[in-house]
């Protein structure tokens, strides 16, 4: 049986097929990435000459546990060029910020192995980087592709982080359908979700003082989790000291029952934050955890929607048994 289930935040239609669940697969997964390493690897400990030079880092002095500094290969530019048009398309520079953060000197090391603590200066230098990036841009992403399936190219853990002079479609689309909310309603939309998916329960992963971690009525894809805070808080600098430890404690959880669903699960983090500008104020940050079961095809490509073939109340379940 297969279900269309609309994602009220972004106005994505997801299709839920559970018997895809069960089809043939006949092709290996490729992981045909060559695994240099800690010798041959850029962002180890005595390596930092083959990265542009650092422009943030813990501690201050001495070796470092959190190093970041330039993408050597930026999909954004700092140097701000001139428009060009040929009087049909719309188009702008791309003026931004590209950045790496190497989140452990440890090659082989894990983000659900860090220490409670070390996720702590994690999230503070990914937020005072953060605060930095938004004085020139409209909107900054802040992102992990874990694993070769999920895009990464060098297999020392890592974060990245992108600043636009744009808007973004799925941000644009997101506060839009936020602001019709809070005129119409006079709600968060993201507050109300939040209180929805406690209220259920079917869906819910976890929680703790500060956090709900629930898969989405309409998840994009299988065992999708969203880390949604319990306080209305626009943006991730904005978390509190104890909010951001309460933030690494539920994380790590997270992490590990992703890890358990099968052997070399890989995975992204998106740190989904507002515009920058007087919008802000309605935007509620969250994280969202995306396991990568499978890799897009046709439908999603053709459509700008997504297949999903595990229902999130099956999804929250399987989670919940992880623990």
């Amino acid at each position: 049986m297969s279900q269309l289930r609309k994602n009220s935040i972004t106005g994505e239609w997801v299709v839920f097929a559970e018997n895809r669940h069960h089809k043939p697969y006949h092709f290996r997964h490729r992981h045909e990435v060559t695994e240099t390493g800690s010798e041959d690897c850029p962002f180890c400990p005595g390596h930092e000459d083959q990265t542009p030079p650092e422009t943030d880092r813990l501690p201050s002095q001495g070796p470092w546990q959190v190093r970041v500094f330039p993408n050597k290969y930026p999909a954004m530019t700092a140097e701000k060029t001139a428009e060009k048009t040929d009087g049909f398309y719309e188009s702008l520079p791309g003026w931004g910020a590209h950045r790496v953060l190497v989140d452990t000197p440890v090659h082989t090391q894990g983000p659900e192995q860090f220490s409670l603590e070390h996720w702590q200066e994690v999230f503070t230098v990914l937020a005072r980087q953060q605060l930095e990036l938004e004085q020139k841009a409209r909107y900054v992403q802040i992102f992990k592709n874990n694993g070769p399936m999920a895009g990464a190219s060098v297999p020392h853990s890592h974060w990245q982080m992108l600043s636009s002079p744009v808007i973004l479609p799925r941000q644009e689309r997101t506060l839009e359908h936020l602001q019709s909310a809070k005129k119409e309603q006079g709600v968060c939309l993201y507050c109300a979700m939040g209180a929805h998916e406690a209220k259920l329960g079917d869906r819910m992963v976890a929680e703790n003082d500060s956090f709900w971690a629930f898969v989405p009525y309409a998840a994009r894809f299988a065992f999708e989790i969203w880390v949604l805070p319990k306080r209305h808080v626009p943006t991730f600098p904005a978390l509190t000291t104890q909010e951001r430890w309460d933030l690494a404690k539920i994380t790590k959880e997270l992490l590990l029952r992703v890890k358990a669903l099968r052997p070399g699960m890989d995975y992204n983090l998106c740190l989904e934050d507002s515009p920058v500008g007087p919008e802000r104020k309605l935007f509620h940050w969250h994280l969202e955890i995306l396991p990568r079961m499978g890799a897009l095809a046709g439908f999603e490509y053709a459509t700008a929607s997504f297949l999903n073939p595990v229902l999130p109340e099956t999804a929250a379940a399987v989670l919940r048994e992880k623990a």
